[in-house]
């Protein structure tokens, strides 16, 4: 059996560009770090269009900036053979990614390991590498072509915030006019739409909803649960970095984009709580660290002994997994209620070069409970 982490390792760029052009997408210009090709994951004849499609060396990533996905190799193969109508099996694709970059097959194929202890597998399992063994859900999956109802039209709040037209270009930002409301598209790890989310601007509404369209009756449910903001897109640079930043909000994603573009390592939780399967998603990417992005909310103590336990939740799911960092809102860097992303970048930076290893920080605030 091909493995399929192996296999991308043994890729350099020099096969990155044979694999391309062989599905089209001849190259357009390069740099040390950045290579451009012609659109071949959404266009049938790519040279008849602009050459959008980004690989950046540093993440191993490709961004198309026409169709706004993000794609690994393998990926990128996948959504061309969609394209064309192909059928075909994942193990067909990497036989065709180690046949144009002339890689033996024998090198790169799992091998099975044989562990001898006493010790029963179930405690190996449960203390080393259990995985939440829920079965897994089958999340709706919605026309894309829906979001071309809506036109692309941004929030002045946004903007003015910081938040980049291009960000929000690239993560399918649209506006509602009926209802005075930002649609927020959510999709799953394999960019498929699996909900809609809207921002009301109305203060007489919910500030967040799913999307509902008076016109034909639809509702786009989004099971937050299963899901992980963003991470369609930042899912190859989490991998790159083996570090993933856990934001609670939509916008803290936005703002990390609009700086730090194909590198930005974060997803958005849908709110201060994450689960066993979500968590999942993230340990399969191979991380090491996890640094937690908090919203500073707590007024009182009582407050803070609640938002205490909050972040020690979100932590301990990743113990005897990865190390887990906090960002502390450092001399009171940003007001309550809002996080280290809701100021600029140069605040974030110097937050983020303040963060804290979890359980030094959870020990000392338990002790002198913060207040904002």
């Amino acid at each position: 059996m091909l493995d399929a982490k192996q296999l991308k390792k043994q890729l350099n760029t020099q096969n990155i560009i044979q694999i391309v052009e062989d599905l089209g997408g001849k190259l357009y210009k390069q740099s040390r770090n950045e290579y451009i090709f012609y659109s071949c994951c959404h266009h049938f004849s790519p040279l008849e269009h602009k050459p959008k499609l980004y690989y950046y060396v540093d993440t191993n990533s490709f961004f198309c900036y026409s169709c706004s996905r993000a794609f690994d190799i393998i990926a990128l193969v996948q959504a061309r053979w969609d394209l064309l109508n192909k059928s075909y099996s994942f193990t067909d694709v990497l036989l065709y990614i180690c046949k144009i970059a002339n890689l033996d097959t024998d090198k790169i194929s799992k091998k099975q390991q044989v562990i001898q202890t006493n010790t029963p597998w179930q405690e190996i399992m449960d203390k080393y590498g259990a995985f939440d063994n829920k079965i897994k859900p089958t999340l709706s999956q919605y026309n894309k072509k829906i979001l071309d109802y809506f036109p692309k039209e941004y929030p002045m709040e946004w903007l003015e915030e910081g938040i980049s037209i291009e960000a929000m270009e690239m993560f399918n930002i649209r506006y509602y006019d009926l209802y005075n409301q930002t649609i927020i598209p959510c999709f799953d790890n394999q960019n498929n739409l699996a909900g809609i989310r809207v921002r009301n601007w109305s203060p007489s509404n919910a500030k967040y909803d799913i999307l509902r369209m008076v016109e034909n009756n639809l509702q786009f449910k989004c099971y937050t649960n299963y899901l992980l903001y963003g991470f369609n897109i930042t899912q190859y640079a989490i991998s790159a970095t083996r570090t993933v930043m856990l934001a609670e909000s939509e916008k803290a994603v936005l703002k990390l984009y609009t700086w730090y573009k194909h590198k930005a390592n974060v997803v958005g939780m849908f709110g201060g709580h994450l689960n066993k399967y979500r968590r999942d998603m993230l340990i399969e990417t191979g991380i090491d660290n996890v640094v937690i992005i908090p919203d500073y909310d707590p007024h009182t103590e009582t407050e803070s002994i609640t938002w205490l336990k909050k972040q020690f939740q979100i932590a301990k799911l990743f113990s005897g997994f990865c190390k887990v960092f906090i960002i502390p809102n450092y001399n009171n860097s940003v007001v309550r209620k809002n996080n280290a992303t809701d100021k600029d970048k140069k605040t974030f930076e110097l937050l983020l070069s303040h963060a804290q290893p979890f359980k030094e920080w959870y020990d000392v605030s338990m002790k002198t409970p913060p207040i904002y």
